[in-house]
Formats: structure tokens, sequence, C-alpha cells
């Protein structure tokens, strides 16, 4: 990602992606595989061709192949210099 004039990575954490209900910022993605965990269930898709995975309460999960709507908690992300892997 490029912001500010350089580049730089964004980190995600799985419980900083929420099920989106009706958010128009939302990001909608093609589930690929799910793997339940008891409290939760790890939904594994990709956003602009990054596999991500997002910790989804297993009763918002779609069956695999279908679309989530998925939302990012901007307030949580890290940012990190590409070329060192250093925290921003």
């Amino acid at each position: 990602m490029r912001a500010w004039g350089r580049k730089f990575t964004l980190g995600i954490r799985p419980e900083q992606l929420d099920v989106a209900e009706a958010q128009s910022s939302a990001l909608e993605c093609k589930v690929k595989i799910t793997e339940p965990t008891g409290p939760d269930t790890m939904v594994y898709t990709e956003i602009n061709g990054v596999e991500v995975i997002a910790r989804v309460h297993p009763r918002l999960v779609p069956p695999t192949g279908q679309s989530i709507k998925l939302v990012l908690d901007m307030k949580k992300v890290v940012l990190f210099d590409p070329a060192t892997e250093a925290r921003i």
C-alpha cells in the first residue's frame, strides 16, 4: 500500500475483521476455507490478492464459496515498513 508518499504493509489480526451488517465500507470477499475453533470460526479469504484470516462467530459464517462482507477496525491496524519490517 502507498500513502503519505511512502509504501507500507498493513498488519491485520483476525479479530480486527468483523462481519459487516449494512456498512457501505465493507469489503466483499469469497470464503475459501473455514476452520471451526470452538467459540469462533476462522474464515480464510483474500483481499486484493492477499490471503486474510478473519475470526468470526460460527453463526455468521457463510458456506465455502459464498461471499462474506467484512469491515476492518482501522483504529487497531499496525503499519510496517516493507523494507525493514519495522513497525511504523
